[in-house]
């Protein structure tokens, strides 16, 4: 099984690399110069417009403002409108009459959407490639098995967890060893190399990228490996693992690491639905659903430390879900935290600025375990980052990362993305 998964890698690698450095980049041209062309055709029929309202107004002579450039304009005076030079190209300019002018804007408007039909038609093959090749991807890392597509397409999981409170627990292991971690991906079922698992008998209705930022926890990551690739199976949700590993240069960047994460997978394996997850913090109910819901989540609302309690209303750390869109609308976290603390309320401030509502579950619901570790020392300049930041966050976050990727590896039990921040 280990020769297979090594076998496939550089396969799978082959075929992320031709998705976004030739399809991706080809679909990216092709509506590029769409929108040039849907941009000469607004162009074109605004000047229809003017061209008909000199002709219902009879306007003669016309008076007019020229742009000389440099922010100087002059008063210009066109004694007769009744003919205009209209551009046919290579530096030609034929005179027509205004009625000629509305017939020739039109025929070039009908031309200029017949390019744009055509360039339409070719987005649309090349999406279907794309989707035909992350099939195949998908396939090959075992997230959509082999012959999936002969299940009906209304055969949806069920999802019990959903439905029903259940008292239903799962052991924690606080003390698993790299031998015991080994014995479990032996034993383990559909778990596909990258740390993705989804189910075979029924398709799920979520589909998640779990982002964890991390840095030499390699004791509170098996636990949480061991405990998740067990704990979310049970909720049939379709997932994905993925441990963005900062390297040891500077200080703990949490925030931008969530950001990284996210642009990373974006790349690879897109999902309408990620939730950004401390690798300390473990769910104690099945009832906490891992999946987005309308308004940004804070699924870790009541933690052991904090006696299950709220400590503010303004956190929101821990553990987050949100959707692509929303987390693209709140410009992601802020890259400036570095050290302990901070983030997490200014992402509480995003989201309010959005216009978005935090959604929390009751705490019967959103209990968790902190794994214990050395507490980090917390950044005495968080506070004035955070009044920095309220002033330029909209241009500051995911519209100004700027990392370097060191390696990216599929392990057994999760994606690894190491960078330098």
């Amino acid at each position: 099984m280990a020769d297979d998964k090594k076998t496939l890698l550089p396969k799978i690698q082959q075929y992320e690399k031709f998705v976004n450095e030739v399809l991706r980049s080809k679909l990216k041209s092709c509506l590029a110069a769409r929108e040039n062309y849907v941009s000469d055709i607004q162009e074109y029929l605004q000047l229809l417009k003017t061209i008909k309202n000199l002709d219902e107004f009879d306007v003669n002579p016309l008076k007019t403002k020229v742009d000389l450039g440099c922010g100087f304009f002059v008063q210009a005076e066109v004694p007769d409108v009744s003919t205009i030079l209209v551009s046919v190209g290579f530096g030609f300019f034929l005179e027509l009459t205004l009625a000629e002018a509305c017939t020739f804007i039109t025929k070039k408007v009908e031309q200029i959407g017949g390019r744009v039909k055509v360039l339409e038609e070719e987005a649309s093959h090349i999406k279907a490639d794309i989707k035909m090749m992350l099939n195949t991807l998908g396939q090959l890392q075992g997230v959509i098995p082999t012959g999936r597509h002969m299940l009906p397409f209304d055969n949806f999981c069920f999802h019990p967890y959903e439905k029903q409170f259940s008292t239903q627990r799962i052991e924690v292991n606080l003390s698993v060893n790299d031998l015991e971690l080994t014995a479990f991906i032996g034993q383990a079922e559909n778990i596909a190399i990258g740390g993705a698992w989804t189910p075979t008998e029924c398709w799920s209705k979520y589909r998640v990228n779990i982002v964890i930022p991390y840095r030499q926890r390699q004791e509170q990551l098996r636990v949480f490996l061991h405990y998740f690739h067990r704990y979310l199976p049970l909720q049939q949700i379709a997932y994905r693992i993925i441990v963005v590993e900062q390297s040891a240069e500077n200080e703990f960047n949490r925030g931008k690491l969530f950001n990284v994460g996210f642009v990373e997978s974006e790349k690879r394996f897109p999902s309408d639905c990620y939730i950004f997850h401390d690798v300390d913090l473990i769910p104690q109910s099945l009832n906490n659903i891992y999946a987005c819901t309308g308004m940004p989540r804070h699924l870790s609302s009541a933690v052991d430390t904090f006696n299950y309690q709220l400590p503010y209303c303004e956190i929101l750390g821990g553990v987050v879900a949100m959707r692509s869109h929303h987390f693209r609308k709140v410009n992601g976290y802020s890259n400036m935290f570095y050290g302990w603390g901070g983030e997490d309320d200014n992402l509480y401030f995003r989201v309010s600025q959005a216009g978005l509502n935090v959604i929390r579950f009751e705490p019967d619901v959103a209990k968790y375990k902190m794994v214990r570790h050395i507490k980090e020392i917390p950044n005495p300049a968080r506070f004035q980052i955070m009044e920095m930041d309220r002033e330029i966050y909209s241009a500051e976050g995911l519209n100004n990362l700027n990392y370097t990727l060191l390696s990216y590896e599929l392990k057994p039990l999760y994606t690894r993305i190491f960078v330098h921040v």
